[in-house]
């Protein structure tokens, strides 16, 4: 039986008169071109009641992606198959998606604090690249992931790549079974390798 846990947003308290509202606990803002954007609730566009975030391009906004990150332990989730899904509206945009990664223990070294286990962002999938562009109404997106038992941590959330806006609203997180099939393989992590070592510095 599939287990649902619904991630809280944001307090109905934040639902005023207010142009924007703060970001609710344990979502924070990350990315290339977090000086580019603005990233906080959006009181004005809801999902059948339900609040929502936002990430919009400024107009100083030159390059670069921004994402909205929810960090949470493995532990519940070892050895489980896990799908998050999210609504996703989007405005003139570049490119928007959900992403979902999963990592290892912290190593101590700053470059690669979180050794990546799993990771889809929906643009690098076998299947093609399933992210938004343009103007998209709401519409339920999903990643399907399998967390091994080595698993530290999970982050979920959603991006934006180049101008526009895009709102996220209603995130789930469901342990699945083996019938729902993943959205990312591992070997789509693996590098692509040459077959041998390039030892002929003449061939082009």
């Amino acid at each position: 039986m599939t287990k649902t846990v619904a991630l809280s947003l944001l307090a109905s308290s934040l639902f005023s008169t207010a142009a924007v509202a703060a970001l609710p606990a344990d979502w924070s803002l990350a990315g290339s071109a977090t000086n580019g954007v603005a990233a906080d609730g959006d009181p004005a566009v809801q999902f059948e009641g339900k609040p929502t975030m936002v990430i919009r391009s400024l107009p100083a906004f030159t390059k670069g992606m921004a994402a909205l990150n929810n960090h949470f332990s493995a532990d519940a989730y070892r050895g489980k198959r896990v799908r998050y899904s999210a609504m996703l509206k989007t405005q003139e945009c570049n490119t928007a998606a959900l992403f979902m990664t999963v990592g290892e223990k912290p190593t101590g070294n700053p470059d690669h604090p979180h050794p990546m286990l799993r990771a889809d962002n929906m643009r690098m999938r076998a299947s093609g690249d399933a992210a938004l562009k343009g103007t998209n109404d709401w519409k339920r997106y999903e990643i399907v992931l399998d967390i091994p038992q080595e698993a530290y941590a999970v982050t979920i959330g959603f991006y934006l790549s180049g101008r526009g806006k895009v709102w996220m609203s209603d995130p789930k997180v469901e342990v699945v079974d083996a019938s729902v099939p993943v959205t990312s393989e591992d070997s789509q992590m693996e590098p692509k390798l040459p077959a041998g070592p390039a030892l002929d510095f003449g061939k082009k």
